[in-house]
């Protein structure tokens, strides 16, 4: 898009020689998950449904008064509908369509020749350990300790068990707290619980763009001893020939890396 252009006539140089130099988006602040629930709020098949339903409702004061508590479900549940309807389309090239989640929608802007990409996967005990005393929000409400740390996990995962149990891995993940009150009602919707769940997110961007995705652990790139050896993979998969990797070219990237 427009946006996009100007982005590259910002940040890449006119003399860039693509067989020869790679432009790197270091500072793109993407994510590898499509949630929490990207997969509905930004096409117009769900706002279609969603606002007008919304409307029909807190146009009325009683109805107003009880929609959060009520008739938003309804809404809510009428929009995922017009939502799965939309979406569900073959996952496959030859289909000439493809599923409505960010993997799908890169492959079909970019065709057979999609960007090469790199995520880096934390242990999900230690990002959820670090998310738990990183955001003010959850020891506001649970306490700090081993114990209060213990009791949040226990009500996340005891919420993710009910959706999972009822609507399975892959809708819960995505939709989560459009799925009705009971998963709305878990605190923060079990957002860190999911964001450390990386296996449905990665097999859509395995399935939409083969050969693009490089997954490293991010411990892998943390610990001198396999630093390198990351580092290398890593350039092997963005085309950047081993043999160029000199020593003064690891040197600068791991000074960037935490000691």
């Amino acid at each position: 898009d427009e946006g996009g252009r100007r982005w590259l006539e910002r940040a890449v140089p006119a003399s860039l020689d693509p067989s020869a130099q790679l432009a790197a988006a270091l500072h793109c602040h993407a994510t590898l998950q499509f949630y929490p629930d990207s997969a509905h709020r930004f096409h117009k098949w769900w706002e279609e449904s969603y606002w007008p339903c919304k409307k029909r409702c807190t146009d009325v004061p009683a109805c107003e008064k009880t929609y959060y508590e009520k008739e938003m479900w309804t809404c809510k549940a009428a929009a995922l509908r017009a939502h799965d309807a939309a979406v569900d389309l073959p996952t496959v090239p030859a289909g000439g369509a493809f599923n409505f989640t960010t993997p799908w929608l890169l492959r079909s802007f970019y065709g057979s020749r999609p960007p090469r990409l790199i995520a880096l996967l934390r242990s999900p005990i230690d990002r959820l350990v670090h998310a738990y005393y990183g955001h003010p929000h959850y020891g506001k409400k649970y306490g700090v300790g081993a114990r209060r740390f213990g009791e949040y996990v226990t009500e996340q995962v005891a919420g993710w068990r009910a959706c999972e149990r009822r609507h399975g891995l892959r809708r819960c993940a995505i939709h989560f707290e459009q799925l009705g009150p009971e998963p709305a009602a878990v605190f923060f919707h079990a957002d860190q619980i999911i964001r450390g769940m990386y296996a449905p997110f990665v097999e859509d961007w395995l399935r939409a763009m083969a050969g693009a995705l490089l997954c490293l652990r991010t411990e892998d790139l943390l610990e001198p001893a396999t630093r390198r050896a990351a580092l290398r993979r890593a350039w092997r998969h963005l085309g950047v020939g081993v043999a160029s990797v000199d020593a003064t070219g690891l040197a600068t990237a791991e000074a960037k890396l935490p000691a």
